[in-house]
């Protein structure tokens, strides 16, 4: 018995004194300080403050790239205003119950399609309009047609096809709300829109 309780005192001390020898040899982490006394890593560590500044960069990096995003946007939102207000994107207008160009027409159109080949980042919309005369479906045709022939035409001055697109709006949309031959010439016409491509 008493050979037993002397092979577990010593048993208990060996392995009390591996573990006190183990955990003194343990490699003692250093910081590494610079000139200033900064904690810097060592190479091929990131130290926390490494890291912060490296997630800083990115995040402003990000911010960058999303306000260059938003100024182009609206440069080109403020250059699409400026094509359609300041270019001339004048209307067409069209006889009574008519779909053919005038000479004046085609002199408009001329323009349209220079300015329009001069600036290949943009698109144009015909939109065909009537006056309020006539039935809604038979005034929805002919403001397709006079949409049409405007589209053929600038199609024939070299413009490609698929930047140009045509809608009637017939005689929802007149440009003046009278109700005598005035308000009703200004209102058989094709109009313009011109956005930016794409």
């Amino acid at each position: 018995m008493r050979k037993t309780l002397a092979l577990a005192v010593i048993i208990l001390l060996s392995i009390s004194l591996t573990c006190i020898v183990f955990t003194g040899c343990a490699p003692e982490k250093k910081t590494l300080m610079d000139d200033r006394g900064t904690a810097v890593s060592k190479p091929g560590q990131s130290s926390d403050a490494d890291l912060q500044r490296m997630r800083d960069e990115e995040a402003r990096q990000r911010a960058l790239r999303e306000q260059e995003l938003r100024e182009k946007a609206l440069r080109e939102r403020e250059a699409a205003a400026a094509a359609a207000k300041g270019s001339g994107f004048e209307n067409i207008y069209f006889g009574f119950d008519q779909y053919a160009l005038t000479s004046e027409a085609r002199a408009t159109l001329k323009k349209h399609a220079d300015w329009l080949q001069a600036n290949r980042g943009y698109v144009m919309r015909i939109e065909g309009h009537c006056d309020e005369r006539g039935a809604n479906e038979y005034n929805l045709a002919l403001g397709q047609r006079r949409a049409d022939a405007t589209k053929k035409y600038l199609v024939g001055l070299g413009m490609d096809a698929r930047r140009l697109s045509t809608v009637s709006y017939g005689e929802e949309k007149p440009l003046d709300p009278g109700h005598d031959e005035g308000a009703w010439a200004k209102n058989r016409r094709a109009q313009f829109a011109v956005t930016k491509q794409k």
